[in-house]
């Protein structure tokens, strides 16, 4: 699907069709597989879920432009893109991480009257360096030109999201799509931008 600035976004359904309906938002240098754990659950059973990568992530596009970035209507416009294309009428929007300022966009944009309700996975809507933990030190070197330096702080980021480890299968998983070398330039202008 596209977006009102002309980007193409990456999005998935699964689960029940006819269920009640949650949008399911990755966080920075993440992907839709962030919610692998949901989607793959019986909660597919019961909902219809929809996830999607937000532009400059897994299969979206990934401009090089800070401006497709900066605004924060764009960002809101996205989010309403793809409830559209996927038909959702009244969503339960679920946001992880920087998804919480996407979802913010969103609500600040459009308003809350076509959502059933919002749930911030360790999300913030702003940034205040006061609320920010210690594995965020790691965004400037997973950033790095240096490949070395950014896979070695890939791991360390994705390891500082749990307190109780994940599996060695899922942590590989995250690790590869948190790295998506694709993304890595676009990413380090979403991060200058922001």
């Amino acid at each position: 699907m596209n977006t009102p600035d002309g980007l193409t976004i990456s999005a998935q359904e699964w689960g029940n069709p006819t269920g009640p309906e949650i949008l399911f938002i990755h966080g920075f240098s993440q992907s839709y597989m962030s919610w692998m754990r949901q989607f793959n659950s019986d909660l597919a059973k019961e909902f219809h879920i929809v996830t999607y990568d937000l532009r400059g992530h897994g299969n979206s596009d990934k401009p090089l432009d800070p401006k497709y970035y900066r605004d924060s209507k764009a960002w809101g416009d996205e989010v309403q893109a793809v409830m559209e294309a996927a038909g959702l009428e009244h969503p339960v929007l679920v946001g992880s991480s920087y998804a919480g300022r996407v979802i913010s966009d969103y609500v600040t944009t459009h308003g809350t009257s076509k959502l059933a309700g919002i749930n911030f996975v360790d999300a913030s809507i702003k940034f205040d360096p006061e609320l920010v933990g210690d594995n965020l030190k790691n965004l400037p070197l997973m950033a790095s030109e240096d490949m070395a330096t950014n896979i070695s702080a890939t791991r360390v980021f994705v390891h500082g999201c749990f307190s109780k480890q994940p599996s060695v299968d899922d942590y590989e998983t995250m690790l590869a799509f948190q790295y998506d070398g694709a993304a890595q330039s676009a990413r380090r202008t979403l991060r200058s931008s922001a």
